[in-house]
């Protein structure tokens, strides 16, 4: 297992959403409490650009896939993504709770046999594991 906390960076036009900026942010949190270091993938048409900006958003090393395609494909993203994660084995995978986010790491979760848990409102590290707290029930 690599000592990796992996942003899953997302992208629309060759522009970086907001979300991964903010996913950057709490993914060093939890890489500075595990000693890891923080990395992410982006993947699409054209995006090799947008690795400079994961980089001076703290990202130690970025994973292009660049598809030739211009918008998202579940099963291109979801080959690239298994494939990258099963060969770096990283401790952490950060995604946005958006539409593309939860349709890849459901997919990328099945194929790769990990745990899943989405929505979550908070993460942190206590005794060198991660704790979530995901609201059921609309937070009541």
């Amino acid at each position: 297992m690599a000592n990796e906390v992996l942003v899953l960076a997302e992208q629309r036009d060759g522009n970086l959403k907001k979300i991964s900026l903010e996913l950057m942010s709490i993914g060093a949190e939890l890489a500075a409490k595990l000693g890891a270091d923080l990395t992410a993938v982006v993947i699409g048409n054209g995006v090799e650009g947008l690795a400079k900006t994961l980089g001076a958003a703290g990202a130690k090393k970025v994973y292009v896939g660049e598809t030739g395609e211009k918008n998202y494909n579940t099963e291109i993203y979801t080959q690239a993504v298994s494939d990258l994660i099963k060969q770096v084995q990283p401790q952490i995978v950060l995604a946005g709770a958006s539409s593309l986010g939860k349709d890849l790491t459901a997919r990328v979760a099945a194929r790769v046999g990990a745990g899943l848990a989405t929505d979550c409102t908070e993460l942190r590290i206590e005794n060198g594991k991660l704790v979530m707290r995901r609201p059921v029930y609309s937070g009541k």
